[in-house]
């Protein structure tokens, strides 16, 4: 791709338009190659932070599990009866799990109700 034009007596108006097209052609070239080096590395980094998240999120179930039964096992220490103890523990963490819940569908972004099978029917 030329950057700068000489004027040519010479030259041709086909071949100037011969130059722009072809200028137009490597940008377009070099505009598709950089969409697909971004969508590559926006793909990686997602499959990265999801892969990162589940092994987060594993970690985490099995840590509030054994969290759930050193609480039970401490309230059944302390005299509390075998089931209120495990009944107690499970009543708080469901009560939080439910409080994450609302948190989340509070800070939702809004669904666009409308399909593609809606939008081709106005036309």
């Amino acid at each position: 791709m030329r950057t700068q034009l000489r004027p040519n007596e010479d030259q041709s108006l086909a071949a100037l338009v011969r130059e722009i097209v072809d200028d137009a052609q490597t940008i377009l070239r070099r505009e598709i190659l950089l969409a697909k080096t971004e969508f590559r590395e926006e793909w990686l980094q997602g499959k990265r932070l999801l892969t990162l998240g589940a092994m987060g999120l594993v970690f985490s179930f099995y840590g509030v599990g054994l969290l759930a039964l050193a609480i039970s096992q401490l309230l059944i220490t302390s005299g509390f009866e075998f089931w209120v103890a495990y009944g107690l523990c499970s009543l708080v963490f469901v009560a939080v799990g439910t409080g994450f819940f609302i948190v989340l569908k509070l800070n939702a972004k809004p669904r666009n109700e409308r399909t593609l099978h809606a939008i081709f029917q106005e036309r």
